[in-house]
């Protein structure tokens, strides 16, 4: 269910063993409220400290363990009178039906709504990205440890948002290394669009060295050109391959194919690209060479 098994057993064991619970019905009650909001408590804390939220459902039972006497105490005392006197109205067989109808009928609502085996809602990147849009709090660490198990999955959109995440400084500190280390992943996965982001860093640090990755990407990205992407990318992709063709960085130098990329871009819509085609086409012009 929504409910991790691990919490549900806990909790059970919690209210029922001896050894760790109050004897009595009304200071198991007390118990479980104490433990519910103390769980609360140690989440917000560990989140505050960024460190595990896991131990959220931990931390409170040594607290709690060294409380059950004076639960009970207090349990016992003339303030839950109405609710012994309830207890004490049913025989202790039928509190126990009472109790396992209660389950049961806890149980039926859950298969019937779908709340058993149902995908958490929690768990998916539109969750909190729109929590995150909403400035929700904790929306963007959330949105983060998301990617990071998608990725964890071979997710290649989850590693490249990663990336895009990393490199743009958002809402996590600005990490270029970290950024290259998703696209990378994601490129290797064959994701074009983190190919084409490994190829903007590499572009813009004209003193970077040519590694596998970045062979890579822009390999990825000719045989995405001449496949013939998509009309929202194709044109930034020839831009590209454009720039890396006349800088000759991450393609051999080759004023020609530039050119081409450039007027193919350009030709796809992209205004960068037919910028670049009027910049050649000045150059022409004052050097007092023809144009196309």
């Amino acid at each position: 269910s929504n409910i991790p098994a691990l919490v549900f057993l806990g909790l059970h064991l919690l209210m029922t063993d001896p050894a760790t619970s109050p004897r009595s019905n009304v200071g198991r009650v007390i118990f479980g409220s104490v433990y519910g909001v103390l769980t609360f408590v140690a989440y917000g804390i560990l989140s505050h400290f960024d460190t595990y939220t896991v131990y959220d459902k931990l931390l409170p039972i040594p607290v709690l363990n060294l409380c059950v006497r004076w639960i009970d105490r207090v349990a016992a005392s003339r303030a839950f009178d109405f609710i012994r006197r309830i207890e004490r109205a049913f025989q202790p067989r039928r509190l126990n039906l009472t109790a396992m109808s209660a389950w049961a009928v806890l149980f039926a609502v859950m298969l019937s709504t779908g709340f058993v085996e149902a995908p958490h809602e929690g768990s998916t990147y539109a969750f909190w990205k729109k929590a995150l849009d909403e400035g929700r709090p904790g929306a963007a660490k959330g949105l983060v440890n998301t990617l990071l198990f998608e990725g964890r999955n071979d997710n290649a959109a989850a590693l490249n948002e990663l990336g895009v995440i990393y490199a743009q400084g958002k809402f996590v500190e600005k990490d270029p290394a970290k950024a290259l280390r998703y696209f990378g992943m994601a490129c290797k996965l064959g994701d074009v669009a983190s190919s084409a982001n490994i190829a903007k860093l590499f572009l813009d640090a004209p003193a970077a060295k040519e590694g596998v990755v970045v062979k890579l990407a822009f390999d990825q990205i000719e045989r995405a050109c001449a496949a013939g992407v998509s009309d929202a990318t194709q044109g930034s992709m020839h831009q590209l391959l454009g720039r890396a063709y006349e800088e000759g960085h991450g393609r051999p130098l080759d004023p020609a194919k530039a050119r081409m990329h450039y007027e193919r871009g350009c030709a796809s819509g992209d205004e960068l690209s037919c910028s670049c085609v009027r910049r050649l086409d000045g150059a022409r012009a004052a050097q007092g060479a023809p144009g196309n």
